[in-house]
């Protein structure tokens, strides 16, 4: 409960600021370089972002005396163009990549027609008459007519005047949307938040989860998860999509120049393993801890491969249909197996 109110605070505060601007390329095509070195053509940003333990006294510190925390992993960032939409583009290229094991094309038109499918279906999971229960996370569940009572509060409007903005392609989406279309799609999210903090190295004594003895490393970007929607439950078929709510300004962004609330979402995904091993050993890590960095970052790959579609044809997700209930995995109940065992026995003797 407490993570769905920080992300529709989050929700209030990102409309209220303007979304960052939207280049285009020839042929369709999106430029995400944001005119600087730190991300390149296709929107991936060249560092890797250490994984902190989340801890509520660190939460949103932006001032220029960093926290410190024990990185657990590394993840990558890619960024989504800014129109309104980041949100439903972010899960749509988290999605693709989940179907097709490849990373999205980004063409404009493949990503608006996806976007605007997965805001159709969050509507359509917040306006059901039936009124379903929601799974958060853990054993909490949700309505969804008080989900949207709640997001239409924070919004200050009525629920139908809320669903009736939402539907407008340039609107923002938010915590209740994430709720929605995890509980859609049956796929687990999770969100994640930027912090300034030395990120001291992986360890090999698992009981440690605080800062380490001795010299910090220099701060840098770092981010904590703060809520895991669709967790346990929908993790062990596909593993979570990692969204992170952030400044829209970030990466080309300082530590006291961050708002308190994020105004933009990027897709968070598993760096290489190898990548992952090099920046623990940058991090000071021994090459034990690093050689458990990999292989944790390989465990979660493989994952992922498991879980990709058996139809792998890039072309396919275009026309995925998110309005679609998920298809579901029909087989045979070993109790109707020894059912008719019985009636083969009582009927033929055998």
């Amino acid at each position: 409960m407490r993570a769905v109110l920080l992300l529709l605070a989050s929700t209030a505060a990102r409309r209220r600021g303007g979304p960052p601007p939207l280049r285009r390329q020839s042929r369709g095509g999106i430029d995400l370089t944001g005119g600087g070195p730190l991300i390149d053509g296709d929107g991936f940003l060249r560092d890797v972002l250490p994984v902190l333990d989340y801890d509520e006294s660190q939460e949103n510190v932006t001032t220029k005396t960093p926290t410190r925390g024990r990185a657990r992993g590394y993840l990558r960032a890619r960024q989504v163009p800014g129109d309104g939409a980041c949100l439903f583009h972010t899960l749509s290229a988290g999605l693709w990549e989940s179907v097709n094991g490849t990373h999205h094309p980004m063409d404009r038109k493949v990503l608006r027609s996806q976007s605007l499918r997965l805001r159709a279906r969050a509507i359509d999971v917040l306006e059901d008459r039936r009124d379903p229960k929601l799974y958060m996370g853990d054993n909490e569940y949700m309505k969804a007519s008080q989900l949207l009572e709640m997001a239409a509060e924070q919004a200050a409007c009525a629920k139908d005047e809320y669903c009736a903005k939402l539907r407008d392609p340039r609107a923002w989406g938010g915590g209740p949307e994430i709720v929605a279309l995890s509980n859609a799609l049956s796929r687990p999210i999770h969100i994640y938040e930027l912090v300034w903090a030395a990120a001291d190295a992986p360890s090999t004594r698992k009981h440690l989860r605080g800062a380490a003895d001795g010299a910090p490393n220099a701060p840098r970007w770092c981010v904590q998860c703060i809520a895991e929607f669709g967790t346990p439950k929908w993790s062990r078929r596909y593993p979570p999509i990692h969204v992170l709510s952030c400044d829209s300004r970030f990466p080309h962004l300082q530590p006291e120049q961050q708002l308190e609330q994020g105004n933009h979402f990027l897709l968070l995904f598993e760096c290489d393993p190898q990548e992952a091993r090099e920046a623990a050993l940058e991090a000071g890590a021994d090459d034990r801890a690093a050689d458990l960095v990999f292989a944790e970052c390989a465990r979660r790959r493989v994952q992922k491969a498991k879980a990709v579609t058996a139809d792998r044809d890039v072309t396919w997700a275009p026309y995925y249909d998110p309005s679609k209930p998920p298809r579901k995995r029909f087989g045979v109940s070993p109790l109707l197996v020894g059912a008719l065992g019985v009636v083969a026995k009582l009927r033929f003797g055998l």
